[in-house]
C-alpha cells in the first residue's frame, strides 16, 4: 500500500508540474538529428534578429533582438511530436539545405528560416550546453581563426562585382570591388566582429567552404557570394 501511495504521489507531482513523461520519452528519442544544434536568422515579421539551441532532448532556449528598438526577448519552448511549441503558439519545423524552416501553424505568414551555425569549427561557440540565454551571442575563441586569414578573390553575381579582399590577424578586411560593367573601383574596409564581418552598414554571416569562403548578407539571403583563397 505505502509502494502504491508513493507512486500515485510522483504521478501527481508530474502532472502538477506540467511534465509528461511519454512526451519527455519521444522528445529524448525522436528529435532527429537535423534538428539538433544552434541556429540564427532574421524573422522578418517581426523584425526580429534571433539565436536559438535545439538540445537532443528537444528544449528549445532561444534570445531575439527587435531590430528597431534594440529590446531583447528571451524564450524557451520544446519539440513536440515534431512541432515547435513556445508559449501559446505552435510552429511547424522543415529541413532545409543548412538549417530549417519555422511556420506558425495558424499564421503561415510567420515564417522564417533559420541557417545552422556549425560549432565544431572552433568560430562561432555559441551557447554551452551550461549556458543561459544570455550567453546566446556567439563570440570567436580567438580574434580571427587562422582558416579565414588571407587573401581571397570572387564574383558578386547579385551586384555584377569583381572582388578582391584581404582580412588581417587582428580582423581587419580591406576590399577592392570592380564593376563588370563600367570597370569602376570601389574601394571599402571592414571588421571581423563576434563571428560576422562587418562593411559599412551591412552585416554578414561566415561560412568556411573548402579553401573558399562565403559571404551572406544577414537581412538579404539573396546576397550570397563565395571566395576563393589566392
Amino acid at each position: 500500500m505505502k509502494k502504491l501511495a508513493l507512486s500515485k504521489w510522483i504521478c501527481l507531482f508530474f502532472v502538477m508540474a506540467g511534465f509528461n513523461t511519454s512526451v519527455s520519452a519521444q522528445n529524448r528519442f525522436r528529435v532527429p538529428e537535423w534538428m539538433v544544434g544552434h541556429f540564427e536568422g532574421v524573422n522578418k515579421k517581426y523584425q526580429m534578429d534571433v539565436e536559438f539551441k535545439i538540445s537532443r532532448n528537444g528544449v528549445v532556449t532561444s534570445s531575439a533582438v527587435n531590430r528597431n528598438s534594440g529590446k531583447r526577448e528571451e524564450d524557451t519552448g520544446v519539440i513536440r511530436n515534431g512541432k515547435l511549441v513556445m508559449g501559446k503558439q505552435t510552429f511547424y519545423v522543415d529541413q532545409q539545405r543548412d538549417g530549417i524552416k519555422i511556420s506558425q501553424v495558424n499564421d503561415r505568414s510567420n515564417t522564417a528560416y533559420y541557417r545552422h551555425v556549425d560549432r565544431r569549427q572552433g568560430f562561432r561557440p555559441g551557447m554551452s550546453p551550461s549556458s543561459g540565454p544570455a550567453d546566446l551571442h556567439p563570440r570567436w575563441t580567438e580574434r580571427v581563426p587562422q582558416w579565414l586569414v588571407g587573401t581571397y578573390s570572387g564574383y558578386n553575381r547579385k551586384y555584377g562585382m569583381d572582388v578582391i579582399f584581404t582580412i588581417s590577424r587582428d580582423g581587419n578586411v580591406d576590399s577592392d570591388a570592380t564593376n563588370s560593367r563600367t570597370g569602376k573601383v570601389t574601394h571599402d574596409t571592414g571588421t571581423i566582429r563576434d563571428g560576422k564581418l562587418f562593411m559599412g552598414k551591412e552585416t554578414f554571416y561566415i561560412d568556411q567552404a573548402g579553401n573558399s569562403i562565403r559571404f551572406t548578407q544577414t537581412n538579404d539571403s539573396s546576397n550570397t557570394a563565395e571566395y576563393r583563397r589566392r
